[in-house]
């Protein structure tokens, strides 16, 4: 089966990207590349690096107009530079490699320094002493690489070619290997993307960096943004030998460096040199040896996973034009286990004489007691119980029948009590990825330099669900390039230029797997049959797995396209290093997403229980019994869209642009203190949509509904763009200024003192699904009543469903709930600061021990505007249960709450009744986050030995932020609490050690060939990664016990927490719980990765080929990491995990043939 033609058939495509707007799209970039040739520009987010010294005499007397060269060894192209009347010289924009430094001045003898190896982005500050003596002597130093850096404060770590093709990396992608870099917290898609451990490149680069956030870090490839408008999160992926190393910097001062909230990561790819060089690969993954999951029944299922490829550099002409190519291809089947409840046999015949609730292993069970639905006593405002607790076959809808003909029967036993945890399931998720790229390197003259890259890949997967394919499962197809390039120029000798152009797509494409599916031969009516897509609607629940879950991910296709041009002009004099640099992006992102095609069904104990006004008791009633009786829950007035709704979208096309311009002077003040200054202007414009689809909200506008409905004072508008307002959805804020300040001081005996401070404003997201898009996004809402059913699951949507319109409506979404900005708006920033020491120790080892911070002001998160005012939260019960007038009665077309003859006492109090519910109006983008990042690190690096490379840190940190929806909107303050990534201890070491037996090696070195071939050339790598466990959140509102303390001292799966301390709070309360379950933390993560590799060498016409064997192991101590416990009070799962985050042990084995 091919997962493209499934996407084909299953997805609708109301968007599409003519070749027409691509060439008018590419023109324009093409054209702002001509425009930026001339030599005033450069490269902005600059991947090369820089050299820069002082050329002195041995009496410490400065040597002005002396002439260096600096020479790539493996290139054979040569750069020159010149010393002014100060003794500073620079070589501004090197290529990261190995180098030849040398300087010659008439008087004293040639310097010459070999092995100058150079990491992407770095400042290497390199002094130099002349000796007196003839030009033709020549002093010759070979370099010990200095690992303490003197130029600059910014803190970050190069993960090096070696440590990248060496280290265990599953998946092989470079980036796998963030998690070197201390203070770097990975999330829960990291590498995972959701599904399946191979996953989308838009969600396997989850992690945040020091403080930073998830989704809004600056990520580059060769410089240029990797990253889309709506997420930044990286695009392409190139293959593990495509990678020349990569850096990443938690924290910079230097002004080239925005849109990001810390977090700067700069992947340099491999180009072409004077030697033919590369490599081929075979990675083979299988079963066979592989752990079962933790929760998994039986054996492991069979998979396998394959990647193959190959590299290869090469001349095209000999010290100017370099080739570089690549391309892999990964074929995978992964086995996902998902541990839920189901109904049991009897339970399904309308049987609950034996459902039973208990809070905890040790307190008494109670009967779930199922109540008539139709036996309610308006006097009393109480039901009756089924007889035996047993529904009637009568009564039970023939729809759940035939509906449940595809739901499974428990396969395991669950609690001996409760049936909980009764189904594993397990199956293959399949992947299939292709990609490639080509690089070419040009130096026409010793003056100019030409880069260009293509990158391509495919990724087509399919993702099991909890259940069998035929109710669950996802299919993806997503198509990912990019295209970039760079110009350097040296203009004069103090006067040098980079100007670089790409483009950058990503298409998602995503569908439900499930099948297609007659929905009146179901038994629904021929008015839902017509409004919902042929496939089973959710059928959403709290007690047992959702019975469908095609449409929690939806249909899906997302066209994202960047335009980025950027330049830099760097111009030296004396001890200042000035650059001034601009950027300017053009970010466009076609959307079209559903999760709500077939419509969401919800099942709830409203219609099972005593009580139907009451709060949900654990005790009475049951989603199962409600869903039998064909009695769905409408749409609440306190939840807003919670309840049963169906979606109707069409697409939208937005876009945005930024620019911005900075300037940064680098200024060795001294031989000892060199200071940098930077100062950089951010520019986002507001979104666009392409045809004006979007809207803001205006919470003091007078409503045109105010006259009908007489309420003369009602207020709040849905203010479409364009219609006599502006076209963007927000306003452009022109004072965003970010200020950089850093120092760097070299204190005697190989150490240095460094800091800085700098604001950085972040990314703003292009996304407008769910953000003011009303009139492309329309649902249509089950009316509320929990005490007669409103509508029934034959016929859930008697009304028909509302369709999307561009009627431009200021009262669009009125009646329903809408999710949209405000138009004024203020730009999130972040703070950083640092203060760091570095050492060098003997034996090339570096101490490096920091204390850094980052502060977020004016982060964008959601905020609810309909609350209900708090001082109505005495009325209690009343809320609900009292019925007044409906003021939109006869106003209103649709049949929701606001369309019926009544509402509720709650509803009319609300600040804008004319939208359902608390959640009925939604601002997201609110910028009122704020966040609060500390650490304190230590770490001891070695690197540049062939025998040995160790990076191990130990990292302090604490994280706090008031992000989310708030569970009171009145009191954003009550939300600051510990962040969800929060982890207060992380180890990391990385070992690359070469054993010490075989030729080449410091012990028997002379070993003959049979010798050599079984106990020469091994080489012992590893990662271990030790974390702790990040906060356990709660559903709110909830009740903490007084002085009470849910934390246990040896927690399991079955129980993490004391259940027994914590309850709901209730409708009328907001309980006394923040986000968080005080002191009590997910499962810490211990993980060790390790691979054992035999090197063969052989030579073939004086070249040296390697033949690597490579045996890997992915948590190879076998570690369950559980994942966070349920945290939801009235779940019958609560206190309990079901999953496991990590994998189970891995074991990979792989040929690799390096030229």
């Amino acid at each position: 089966m091919f997962v493209h033609t499934q996407i084909s058939k299953k997805l609708e495509t109301p968007i599409s990207w003519s070749l027409s707007a691509a060439g008018r799209s590419l023109f324009l970039m093409l054209a702002m590349l001509a425009v930026l040739l001339m030599p005033k520009v450069g490269q902005a987010q600059s991947y090369t690096s820089q050299v820069t010294g002082l050329v002195k005499d041995t009496a410490g007397a400065i040597v002005p107009n002396a002439m260096l060269v600096a020479t790539d060894t493996a290139r054979g192209t040569s750069l020159s530079a010149k010393s002014d009347e100060q003794g500073v010289y620079r070589f501004p924009s090197l290529q990261p490699s190995t180098y030849r430094i040398s300087c010659t001045m008439p008087g004293f003898r040639a310097f010459q320094q070999e092995g100058v190896t150079l990491l992407v982005d770095q400042v290497l500050q390199l002094d130099i002493t002349l000796e007196v003596g003839e030009v033709k002597e020549i002093v010759t130093v070979t370099s010990t690489q200095a690992g303490v850096e003197t130029a600059n404060a910014s803190l970050g770590q190069v993960v090096t070619q070696r440590e990248i093709e060496e280290l265990p990396l599953n998946l092989r992608d470079s980036l796998g290997l963030i998690a070197l870099t201390p203070g770097t917290v990975l999330g829960a898609n990291f590498s995972d993307g959701g599904g399946g451990n191979v996953g989308r490149n838009y969600f396997r680069s989850d992690f945040n960096v020091g403080g930073g956030r998830s989704g809004s870090q600056a990520i580059m490839l060769d410089g240029a943004p990797n990253t889309t408008g709506d997420v930044s999160r990286a695009v392409i992926s190139p293959p593990v030998d495509a990678v020349q190393e990569f850096k990443v910097q938690a924290t910079s001062y230097d002004a080239q460096f925005g849109r990001t909230s810390g977090g700067i990561v700069n992947v340099l790819t491999k180009s072409g040199t004077n030697d033919i060089h590369g490599s081929v690969y075979d990675f083979e993954r299988d079963s066979s040896m592989d752990a079962s999951n933790y929760f998994a029944t039986g054996n492991v299922p069979n998979y396998h996973r394959r990647q193959t490829g190959g590299v290869v550099g090469f001349p095209i002409l000999r010290d100017r034009w370099f080739m570089f190519g690549d391309f892999e291809a990964l074929r995978q089947q992964l086995p996902v286990s998902t541990l839920s409840s189901v109904p049991t046999q009897a339970q399904r015949a309308g049987d609950f004489s034996s459902t039973y609730y208990q809070a905890s292993a040790t307190s008494a069970p109670a009967q779930v007691v199922i109540y008539d639905p139709a036996t309610y006593n308006a006097t009393t405002g109480r039901r009756a119980a089924f007889k035996g607790n047993i529904v009637p076959a009568n009564r039970i809808n023939p729809v759940a029948l035939n509906i449940l003909k595809s739901y499974p029967l428990p396969n395991q036993a669950g609690n001996a009590v409760t049936n909980v945890n009764n189904y594993i399931y397990t199956d293959n998720s399949v992947t299939n990825t292709n990609k490639y790229d080509l690089r070419t390197d040009l130096h026409p003259g010793e003056k100019t330099t030409i880069f260009g890259r293509f990158s391509r890949q495919t990724d087509a997967r399919i993702v099991p669900g909890a259940m069998p394919p035929a109710i669950a499962g996802t299919v993806t197809d997503d198509h990912y390039a990019q295209i970039v390039i760079g110009l350097s120029r040296v203009i004069t000798q103090n006067l040098f230029a980079n100007i670089q152009t790409s483009f950058t797509r990503g298409l998602a494409n995503q569908a439900g797997g499930l099948p297609t599916v007659d929905l009146g031969s179901l038994g629904f009516s021929s008015t839902f049959a017509s409004i919902a897509a042929p496939q089973l609607p959710i059928i959403s629940m709290t007690d047992y797995r959702a019975l469908t879950q095609k449409s929690s991910v939806g249909q899906q296709h997302q066209p994202r396209n960047n335009y980025v041009t950027t330049g830099l002009l760097t111009y030296t004099r004396g001890r200042h290093s000035w650059k001034f640099g601009a950027e300017y992006w053009i970010l466009n992102f076609n959307e079209y997403q559903n999760a709500n095609s077939s419509g969401t069904l919800k099942f709830d104990h409203t219609f099972t229980q005593q009580n139907p006004t009451a709060a949900t008791s654990k005790t009475q009633g049951n989603d199962l019994a409600s869903f039998l009786l064909g009695i769905p829950s409408g749409v609440s007035s306190t939840t807003g869209a919670a309840g049963s709704y169906i979606r109707k979208v069409a697409g939208i096309s937005t876009g945005g642009l930024y620019s911005a311009l900075f300037v940064q002077d680098d200024f060795r003040a001294t031989s000892r203190l060199t200071l940098n200054f930077g100062l950089r202007w951010d520019l986002s414009r507001g979104n666009r949509e392409k045809y004006n689809r979007v809207a803001w909200f205006d919470p003091t506008a007078p409503s045109p509904l105010a006259g009908p409905a007489h309420l003369p004072n009602l207020t709040g508008v849905a203010v479409w763009a364009g219609s006599g307002a502006s076209k963007d959805q927000q306003e452009t804020k022109w004072s965003n200024f970010n200020p950089r300040f850093g120092f760097a001081y070299q204190l005697p005996h190989q150490a240095v003192l460094r800091g800085g401070y700098g604001i950085f404003f972040l990314p703003k997201s292009v996304q407008a699904s769910g953000a003011g898009a009303i009139g492309t996004t329309v649902d249509t809402l089950m009316p509320i009543d929990s005490v007669i059913p409103a509508n029934s699951l034959t016929d859930p949507f008697p009304q028909g469903a509302t369709l999307p319109s561009n009627n431009r409506d200021p009262n669009t979404g009125a009646g329903s709930t809408i999710s949209i900005p405000l138009y004024h708006y203020t730009s999130g920033y972040v703070q950083m600061f640092s203060l760091d020491f570095q050492k060098q120790l003997p034996f090339g080892f570096v101490l490096d021990t920091h204390y850094w911070g980052n502060l977020g002001t004016h982060i964008a998160t959601s905020k609810n505007l309909n609350q209900l005012p708090n001082q109505y939260l005495s009325l209690g019960s009343k809320l609900t249960t009292t019925t007044v007038p409906n003021p939109f009665y006869g106003v209103l077309a649709n049949q929701s709450a606001p369309g019926q003859k009544t509402i509720t006492l709650r509803q009319s109090l609300l600040p804008y009744p004319q939208y359902v519910g608390d959640g009925g109006v939604v601002q997201v983008y609110e910028p009122a986050g704020k966040t609060n990042y500390n650490a304190g690190t230590v770490q001891v690096t070695k690197r540049f030995s062939k025998a040995l490379s160790l990076n191990a840190a130990y990292t302090y940190a604490k994280s706090m932020d008031n992000l989310g929806v708030p569970l009171d909107s009145y009191n954003r303050a009550g939300e600051y609490a510990l962040s969800d990534q929060d982890a207060t201890h992380q180890a990391i070491v990385s070992f690359l050690g070469q054993l010490p037996f075989g030729r080449g090696r410091r012990f028997a070195h002379d070993m003959n060939r049979l010798m050599e071939t079984a106990l020469g050339g091994w080489d012992a790598n590893t990662i271990i990664r030790l974390q702790s466990g990040f906060p356990v959140n709660i559903a709110r509102p909830a009740v903490l016990a007084p002085e009470a303390n849910a934390q246990l001292d040896n927690p399991t799966p079955q129980q993490w927490f004391d259940t027994s301390v914590i309850s709901s709070a209730g409708s009328y309360s907001f309980g006394n719980m923040g986000r968080q379950i005080p002191h009590v933390r997910s499962d810490m993560l211990q993980n060790v990765d390790f691979v054992l590799v035999k090197n063969i060498a052989a030579s073939w016409h004086d070249h040296t080929i390697t033949t690597q064997l490579r045996a890997e192991s992915y948590n190879f101590l076998n570690h369950p990491q559980m994942s966070a416990p349920n945290g939801t009070p009235t779940s019958a799962n609560f206190g309990t995990v079901t999953t496991q985050a990590n994998r189970p042990r891995a074991f990979q084995f792989a040929v690799k043939v390096k030229f």
